[in-house]
């Protein structure tokens, strides 16, 4: 669980929304504070184009300290990584296979989605309609800090034909820190969703360590395929749920404590509940006659006891 920054635009999340029909994907990017999100158009997806974006991006807002995204071509390229190192930004990547670590992208991607679709059933153009929805998003206050993103970024309420109370503008603040209730409100909201998460996939403590061998699990091609691959893997380091993997001369690997299965040490019993028996000790299997019923005569019927 990731703590909310203290101040706006210092974090942000990166993700790829698409391709949608029109052969168009989406360049994604939320902030982690404020949950302020940035949409572009694209009709390439090359580390170059999104580089471009980003940098229109961020002559307006400013650079972030650190962008969060997934390990997709995009976003590992070389020339990604030396964009990020020139600016002084840092490249934090999510565990494979994992997108709940860059859940903040992932669940604005759900809503833009829906959105989209909607734009398409009424038959209206949805890139048209794109920027009255991100209006509307960021006038909106979010569920998680009660705020809306525009208050929280700027520090002052936009103007949006959406009905409102209080009409009232609060003073702009070129540097807005967030409330502490804000930043207490978010942790028990993540808090919250994390425990409901864990119990519905019934997530337990991991008690995989360094050393460890494990079985990875692997995409099943057909119905024969098994769930783990059998060639296990090393634990060579960890990483809060993450663990770092190794196989022969392969390349390291990263993925989360809940795709392995951990292989018990060699020499040990893998059914530890069974009962254990002498190896000459011999199982009686006859089977017992079941007990037999006394009964007794009515004594109207004048029997002699």
């Amino acid at each position: 669980m990731t703590e909310l920054p203290s101040r706006p635009w210092t974090v942000l999340h990166a993700d790829l929304c698409g391709p949608f029909p029109s052969g168009e994907s989406l360049l994604v990017l939320v902030d982690s504070c404020s949950r302020w999100p940035e949409v572009f158009i694209l009709k390439s997806t090359t580390a170059a184009v999104i580089i471009n974006r980003m940098k229109s991006c961020f002559a307006v807002h400013g650079l972030p300290e650190a962008i969060v995204t997934d390990n997709g071509p995009q976003f590992v390229a070389e020339e990604f990584d030396l964009y990020l190192r020139e600016h002084g930004i840092t490249h934090r990547r999510v565990t494979p296979y994992w997108p709940q670590a860059n859940s903040e992208v992932e669940r604005f991607n759900r809503t833009l989605e829906k959105a989209i679709r909607a734009a398409n059933t009424e038959g209206k153009d949805w890139k048209s309609e794109l920027n009255t929805f991100l209006l509307n998003y960021r006038a909106t206050a979010h569920c998680t800090t009660g705020k809306s993103p525009t208050v929280l970024l700027f520090g002052r309420e936009i103007r949006t034909k959406l009905p409102s109370l209080n009409t009232s503008r609060s003073p702009a603040s070129t540097s807005p820190v967030v409330d502490p209730a804000i930043l207490e409100r978010d942790r028990c909201q993540k808090a919250k969703m994390k425990k409901y998460a864990d119990e519905k996939r019934r997530a337990a403590p991991s008690n995989i360590k360094r050393g460890d061998k494990v079985l990875l699990k692997q995409e099943r091609n057909n119905k024969l395929s098994t769930k783990y691959d059998p060639d296990p893997y090393i634990v060579v380091g960890t990483k809060g749920t993450s663990l770092l993997l190794k196989r022969r001369a392969e390349p390291k690997i990263m993925r989360n404590s809940s795709a392995v299965r951990k292989l018990p040490p060699e020499g040990t019993d893998n059914h530890p509940h069974e009962a254990k028996r002498k190896p000459d000790q011999v199982v009686d299997t006859t089977a017992k006659p079941r007990p037999q019923r006394q009964r007794k005569p009515p004594e109207y019927l004048g029997h002699e006891k």
